[in-house]
C-alpha cells in the first residue's frame, strides 16, 4: 500500500486527477498498481475513467494538454505532461471479439470493466484517496504468486490470442507455480492462431518475454507448449539458453536481448535471415542481430592479456564483451567459467590506446599520395597493437621507416 500512496502523490498523477471532477470517476489501474503492490519500480501509468473519450479530450484541450487520440477507437486518449505519456482510457465492455480486436460499449462501471482485463493482478483499481478496488482478488494472486486469468482462460484467449504471450510475460515475475496441463493444452491450441496477430505485436511481446530477469522459466514452458514453434520454425530452445540466466548473475547485468536471441536462432545466419525476412525488426536489430550470429571465434577462454588487449582495440569494449558472453554461454566445460569471467572483467577497465600517426607522416616519409599510403598505415598500426601498444614514438618511427623501405 505505501508504493501506492506514494504513486498516488506524484506530481504528474496528481496533476491528471485534478483535471476531472469529484463527480467524474478516474483511477490508476493496470501495471502502475501492480508494480507498486508488488515493490516493483513503475514505469507506465495508465488510468481509467467512467467519461467517454470525446469527453476526455475536451477537459484535456480545456487545461491545454498536449494529447494523442491514435488509441480513440479503442476508448484510449494519451496525455503528454513533461514529455511522458499517460494514457487514459474509458471504462468499457467488450461487446463482440475476434482474437485480437474488439468491440466495445463505454459503461462507468468498473466492475464491468475489469472482467474485459487479461490476469487478476492486472484488475486492480486506485481512485485518488487511495482505495484500492480488486473484484477478482488480485491483491492475494500478487501476495502469493499466482498468475491467473480473470474467469475462463479459455474466453480470454479466445478473445485476444496475444494474451498468451502477455501471459509468459508476466509468468517469470509473478508465478511460482508450474502451469497445469489443462492451461497448456489452452495455449497449444491458441498459439495456431497467431496468424490473427500482426507480427509486429508478437515481436513485440517477444522481446519483453526475452528481456526478463528469468527468461528461461518462461522460454522453457512456451517451448513445452509448442508455443515457439507457432511464432516461427526459425526458433529453437535448446539448453545452451539455461546458463545465461547463470552468466547474468556472474556478471551482474542483463544480457543484451538480441545476443540472447540470437542462441533461439541456434546461432544460425540461415534462421536470422529466415526471421528478420518474416518480422518486422528495425534495421539497427538486424545488423546486430547478424553481428550476434556471426560470432568470433577466435575469442577464447585462456586469451593472454596482451591478446585480450588486441582484441578489445579491434572490437572495441562493448562487442568484445558480447562476444565473450556468446563464447562463454557455448563452453560446457565449467572449469573454465572462471576465466570467461575474468576476461569480461578486463575489458571494463580497458582504455583504448591512441595510434598518433597519420597518412602525412607517410607522405614525409616520401611515399606519394595514393593506396600505399593507408596500406602502410595500417601495417604499421597492425605492429602498434602486436607490440601490445608499445608507447616509444622512436620504435613506431623506427619501424614505419623499415615498412615504407620495403615498398621502395
Amino acid at each position: 500500500m505505501k508504493k501506492v500512496n506514494e504513486l498516488i502523490k506524484l506530481p504528474e498523477v496528481k496533476t491528471i486527477f485534478n483535471l476531472f471532477n469529484n463527480n467524474q470517476g478516474i483511477y490508476l489501474v493496470g501495471g502502475c498498481i501492480r508494480d507498486a503492490l508488488s515493490g516493483k519500480d513503475v514505469t507506465d501509468i495508465d488510468f481509467a475513467v467512467d467519461i467517454d473519450p470525446e469527453e476526455v479530450i475536451k477537459i484535456l484541450t480545456n487545461n491545454n494538454i498536449k494529447f494523442y487520440d491514435i488509441g480513440i477507437n479503442y476508448g484510449t486518449v494519451t496525455a503528454v505532461i513533461d514529455s511522458k505519456n499517460y494514457e487514459i482510457t474509458s471504462l468499457r465492455e467488450d461487446i463482440e471479439t475476434d482474437g485480437r480486436h474488439a468491440k466495445v460499449k463505454y459503461t462507468s462501471d468498473i466492475k464491468a470493466d475489469s472482467l474485459r482485463r487479461d490476469f487478476t493482478i492486472n484488475a486492480i483499481y486506485a481512485n485518488r484517496d487511495g482505495e484500492l478496488f480488486d473484484f477478482h482478488n488480485g491483491i492475494e494472486d500478487i501476495e502469493n504468486r499466482k498468475l491467473k486469468f480473470i474467469g475462463s482462460a479459455i474466453d480470454r484467449v479466445k478473445e485476444d490470442y496475444l494474451r498468451i504471450l502477455r501471459y509468459f510475460r508476466f509468468y517469470a515475475d509473478f508465478s511460482n507455480f508450474e502451469i497445469d496441463a489443462n492451461l497448456k493444452k489452452v495455449f497449444k491450441e491458441g498459439s495456431k492462431n497467431f496468424s490473427k496477430i500482426s507480427k509486429e505485436r508478437i515481436w513485440t511481446e517477444l522481446k519483453k518475454i526475452i528481456n526478463q530477469n528469468n527468461s528461461f522459466k518462461s522460454l522453457s514452458m512456451m517451448n513445452e507448449a509448442n508455443i515457439l514453434i507457432e511464432i516461427s520454425k526459425d526458433i529453437s530452445f535448446i539448453k545452451d539458453y539455461l546458463k545465461i540466466s547463470y552468466i547474468e548473475n556472474k556478471i551482474n547485468k542483463p544480457i543484451d536481448y538480441l545476443l540472447k536471441f540470437s542462441i533461439l536462432l541456434e546461432s544460425s545466419e540461415y534462421n536470422a535471415n529466415n526471421f528478420i525476412e518474416q518480422f518486422p525488426i528495425s534495421n539497427e536489430e538486424a545488423e546486430n542481430l547478424r553481428t550476434f550470429i556471426n560470432l568470433d571465434l577466435s575469442i577464447k577462454s585462456y586469451l593472454s592479456i596482451k591478446e585480450s588487449r588486441a582484441k578489445l582495440y579491434r572490437l572495441g569494449i562493448e562487442k568484445f564483451q558480447n562476444f565473450v558472453i556468446l563464447n562463454w554461454i557455448k563452453d560446457s566445460n565449467q572449469k573454465n567459467d572462471l576465466n570467461w569471467h575474468t576476461l569480461y572483467e578486463v575489458a571494463k577497465n580497458f582504455e583504448q590506446p591512441k595510434f598518433s600517426f597519420g597518412a602525412n607522416d607517410i607522405i614525409r616519409m616520401g611515399i606519394k599520395e595514393g593506396p600505399l599510403v593507408g596500406k602502410i598505415l595500417s601495417e604499421l598500426e597492425e605492429w602498434w597493437i602486436d607490440s601490445d601498444f608499445i608507447d616509444d614514438e622512436y620504435s613506431i618511427f623506427e619501424r614505419l621507416k623499415a615498412i615504407c623501405l620495403s615498398y621502395k
